[in-house]
């Protein structure tokens, strides 16, 4: 738990704040001469807080009279498995720092809940008193981060854009409670750090944007330090000028007129540049009976698209498509063609 590195006086100061911590929670419980309370705290490679899959998780606690005296325990504490009786170690009881306090190492850990059992053996004034007690191993420490831009692909200029930070641990989703922050980041300059949330996700949206090509990123950084820092791939986004060209339309339907109710009617919509040297508009069109879109948007081929309306009920219908627009042209309505469907 405490390396040399870290100095003895912070190895101190941790096992006396833990024990203190400790002390506070305990319940109370009936005094006679004979009786112990103990209490343990989980900790792992001197983090008070946060267990990872292979790490040896190590065990801190006290054991202390139930009532006030001037007597102090003595004697061992055992650390043992919830299910067997074999011993995975044993700590004397130090007094040089706090009164019976104890230190025992729990063996690596898969990812879960593990329960265990510290064992106290009592001596000619205490006696033994056992404590079950959980490890919560969590996912991490390593952590990815990945990157997702709504509108995919590419945007208009003045249009929002969604970046989507979602940070997991290499096996898997992350486990503990969600803390840290991620930076975004648009060609090398950091645009807005923003706290992680719910599910370990963090978004930004903005629709300030210029046009041309952008390269994006997003990197994790959690504030305690308890997990690894970790940077997304530096994704290519496009922001398009608006469009400012307009189409020529046309819109026919065959049959046309009048049609029996069951007939299915055919829908041609075309979209053509108003300039003669424009390129083929592409993109989408939307077919409408009236006010309602009917069905999902048509992709243009070679500046058509076609559906079939099915299914017409009795009545006049009137019968027109919508060009959706793009990067180059403008949306626009067709021209609109009624049809009278007979029962």
């Amino acid at each position: 738990m405490f390396t040399a590195q870290r100095g003895s006086v912070i190895r101190r100061a941790l096992i006396l704040g833990s024990a203190l911590l400790l002390m506070l929670s305990l319940a109370a419980a009936p005094a006679r001469a004979a009786d112990t309370r103990a209490a343990v705290d989980v900790t792992a490679n001197g983090n008070f807080q946060l267990v990872f899959p292979g790490q040896s998780a190590q065990v801190v606690g006290q054991v202390l009279p139930v009532y006030p005296t001037p007597l102090v325990p003595t004697g061992t504490v055992t650390l043992l498995p919830d299910d067997a009786d074999t011993p995975l170690g044993t700590s004397g009881l130090s007094n040089d720092i706090l009164p019976g306090l104890f230190v025992l190492i729990a063996p690596p850990l898969d990812l879960g809940t593990h329960y265990f059992r510290a064992a106290y053996s009592g001596d000619e004034n205490f006696a033994p008193k056992t404590i079950r007690f959980p490890i919560v191993v969590i996912s991490g420490p390593e952590t990815t981060t990945s990157l997702a831009l709504s509108p995919s692909g590419g945007s208009v200029a003045g249009e929002v854009i969604t970046m989507t930070a979602q940070v997991a641990a290499l096996d898997g989703p992350l486990t503990g409670t969600p803390l840290g922050e991620v930076t975004f980041t648009v060609d090398g300059v950091d645009v807005a750090t923003v706290t992680v949330g719910t599910g370990w996700v963090a978004a930004f949206s903005t629709s300030a944007l210029t046009v041309g090509t952008h390269t994006i990123s997003a990197a994790y950084q959690h504030q305690a330090g308890d997990y690894f820092a970790s940077t997304s791939p530096a994704l290519s986004y496009t922001v398009s000028a608006p469009p400012t060209a307009e189409v020529r339309t046309q819109f026919r339907v065959s049959p046309h007129g009048t049609v029996q109710a069951g007939e299915p009617v055919t829908a041609r919509a075309v979209i053509e540049s108003r300039s003669s040297h424009g390129p083929t508009p592409t993109g989408r069109v939307q077919f409408y009976d009236g006010s309602t879109p009917i069905g999902a948007a048509e992709e243009l081929a070679a500046g058509t698209a076609v559906f079939v309306y099915q299914q017409l009920s009795p009545g006049k219908h009137v019968l027109q498509a919508k060009y959706l627009g793009s990067s180059l042209y403008l949306p626009a309505f067709t021209p609109s063609r009624t049809v009278t469907v007979t029962a």
